[in-house]
This record gives C-alpha cells, structure tokens and sequence, in this order.
C-alpha cells in the first residue's frame, strides 16, 4: 500500500505541472 501511494502522489504532482504547462500554452496563444 506504501508503494502504491508513492506512486499516486507522484503521478498527482506530474498530472499538476502538465495542467499548469498546458495552461501557460493556452495562454501564450490567445
């Protein structure tokens, strides 16, 4: 279960800065 949460809280971190990027994108084209 320790593993598994480590990966969760990973992938939420990465998930987290890839929305942040595709925002600054979004916003740099408008």
């Amino acid at each position: 279960m320790i593993v598994t949460s480590s990966v969760y809280s990973a992938f939420s971190v990465v998930n987290k800065l890839l929305k942040n990027y595709s925002q600054r994108e979004d916003n740099g084209c408008k």
